[in-house]
Order: structure tokens, then sequence, then C-alpha cells
């Protein structure tokens, strides 16, 4: 199968991915200003949400738990992956809605005042889970809601190192899952096939020349075309005309890919600088454009987290560097080094792929 990367969508990918972390950090500044911040403290260390935190916990780990064990492949599984993108999207998105929600009304004060932001931000939350199950389209809305929710409550509790230690233990779960046992392939194919808000997908038609191609290739892509019913899409027989290939480009990001790197940032904003966060919302940059540029090239599922690990690394340790401390000058070497290391395993990787993947197609 004939298989691109659009431009286009590279372009929606990192025009999202730096939406989710301006808006992500425009809410912390104005919740730091504003003194609303301690409102995730005050909710998280209460009695009450420990207690329910325990009970959402456990769903979403049974969960997890039964899509493992049954694979993503029956149809059963729809109702998991629903209570599964329910309880986390109402979960995440309520703190988003309670931060706002708490900055918007600045002249409510009291035990009433508070219950009502609590309710209403909580109405809000469930509101946009059921929305989006009577409008699909607001899946990729959710998806950055949720993701802004993820960063908020994790970037406000987590103390910067142990923020960097987080995104470390994923970016090896995320490297084994892709290369190794191929779980977050199986997990992405069937959160998209259901529709659910834990991934984001960009897809558009591109017009590939076909001087790159084999006859071979041309003719069993013609074939997959004319069995699909696509070569009597208007659009599909306006490319065939100029002499082109119709080819359906399509990138995803998941959930994590866009939380984890607003938590770091927001996790320096409040324990170290200014600066640091602003450095690592650079690299964090940086490292979605390179994940998308090897994804370009090589047109191989990769993991996005090894690569904005890396780069988050890299700019966090430039940035100590830059303070001239002598303690902290030594980690910035050292992130600096281990995001080199993480990029360079991750390169190997991709690259061994490949290579085995031609072998293959060459005996073939």
């Amino acid at each position: 199968m004939i298989k691109i990367v659009g431009n286009k969508g590279i372009a929606e990918i990192i025009g999202i991915f730096i939406i989710v972390l301006v808006a992500g950090m425009l809410i912390t500044i104005g919740a730091v200003s504003t003194s609303c911040a301690s409102v995730i403290y005050e909710t998280c260390s209460s009695q009450g949400f420990t207690v329910f935190s325990y009970v959402v916990d456990a769903i979403i780990l049974l969960t997890l738990a039964l899509l493992v064990i049954r694979r993503h492949k029956h149809h059963g599984n729809t109702l998991l992956f629903e209570v599964l993108e329910g309880t986390v999207t109402a979960l995440t998105s309520f703190f988003v809605f309670l931060i706002l929600l708490t900055m918007l009304s600045p002249n409510m004060s009291g035990h009433k005042a508070t219950s009502t932001i609590y309710i209403a931000s909580a109405a809000l939350a469930i509101f946009i889970v059921l929305l989006k199950d009577k409008w699909h389209r607001l899946r990729d809305f959710n998806t950055v809601v949720s993701s802004i929710g993820v960063g908020l409550v994790l970037g406000f509790n987590l103390q910067f190192e142990y923020a960097i230690v987080l995104i470390a233990i994923f970016a090896i779960y995320d490297y084994i899952a892709v290369f190794k046992t191929k779980e977050m392939i199986s997990m992405a194919k069937a959160f998209a096939s259901n529709d659910i808000s834990f991934l984001m997908s960009v897809s558009d038609l591109e017009a590939v020349p076909r001087w790159g191609l084999s006859q071979k290739e041309i003719d069993e892509y013609m074939k997959y075309l004319r069995d699909v019913h696509l070569l009597d899409n208007p659009k599909f027989r306006k490319i065939l005309q100029k002499g082109k290939l119709p080819v359906i480009s399509q990138i995803s990001l998941g959930e994590g890919d866009l939380g984890l790197p607003l938590m770091a940032a927001i996790s320096a904003y409040m324990y170290v600088s200014q600066f640091l966060s602003y450095m690592v919302m650079l690299g964090s940059v940086i490292g979605i454009a390179v994940t998308m540029l090897i994804l370009k090239k090589y047109k191989h599922p990769i993991p996005a987290i090894p690569p904005l690990f890396a780069f988050i690394g890299i700019f966090a340790g430039i940035a100590f560097i830059i303070t001239e401390s002598a303690s902290i000058y030594s980690l910035g070497v050292t992130l600096i080094l281990i995001g080199i290391l993480v990029m360079l395993i991750d390169m190997l990787a991709i690259v061994r792929k490949m290579h085995i993947a031609m072998r293959k197609a060459v005996a073939a």
C-alpha cells in the first residue's frame, strides 16, 4: 500500500500541539496571577475527592486490563472504550472548567458559590462527553480540553524533576509499545475505529507523482482504489486526470503526546522559573516537529514521546546551563546528554524497522 504524510497534515498537528501548550500555559498564568491555582490543590487534597479518585482509578485500571486481555479486536470492546473515554475525559475536563469558571467569577465567595462552581464545572465536563456522542466531530475538541486538563493537574501537583521522570517512564513505555510489542499501534487503531477522544487524527487528500513508484505499486494501488470504490470520487478522478495518484494522508497524535509536554512546562513554571518553562515549550515544539519530519520520511508508525522527552531534556539542560550555577550546570549537561542518547536510540530503532520492512518487501 502506498503511504504518505502530507505537509498540510503536519502543519495542522503542530498547530494543534502549539494551541494545547499555549492555552494550557495561559490558563496556568491566569490561575497563578489570580490565586486560582489553589483550587486544584484544595480539590485534589480533599477527602471526598481522594475517595472519588480511587474509584475512578479502579474503573480506569479495570477497563484497561479488560482491553489488553481482549486485544482490542472484538466489537464488544466498544462499551469498554466508551467507559474509559467518558471517565477520563470528564475528570480531566472538569479541572479545566473548574479553573476557568473560578477565574471568571472573582466576586463569588463562600461555600455556596464554591459549590455552584464545582457543580457547573462537573456539568460542563459531562456535557461535552455526551455532546461528542451526538456529534463525533467534537472528538478533537474533547481531546484538546482533556489534554489541557491532564497537563494542569499533573503540572500543578508534580515538581519539575518528578515531571521529567514521569515523561521518561512514558517514553520507555511508548518505545516498547510501538517498536517491540506493537501494543500502542493496536490501541491507536482501536481508538480510531471506535472514535475515541484519546487520539487526534488529521487527514488530507494528497496528489502523489507517479515517477517515484514502480508500475507494480501503481497497479496494486489502482486495484485497491477500485475495490474500495474510490475511483468514482470526483476528487480522486480530478487528481488522476492530472497524471498523479490520489493518496489519503493521515497523522495521529495521542492525548499523552499533548498532555505530558504541557505538564512539564506547567511544572517548570510553578516550581522553577518562567524561563525554564518557555525553554521546555520550545523544546516540545521542536520535538513534535522533528517527530513529524521523521514520520514523513519513513512513513512508519513511530512513538512521539521519546523525541519529545529528548528535546525537552535538551532545552531544559540548556536553560540550566545558562543559569551558571555549578550544581544546576551539571544537571543541565546530564539532561542534554540523555536527550541526545534518547534520540540516537529512537533513530536506530526506526532505521532498523525500515531495513527489516525493505528486506521483507524484496523477499516477497
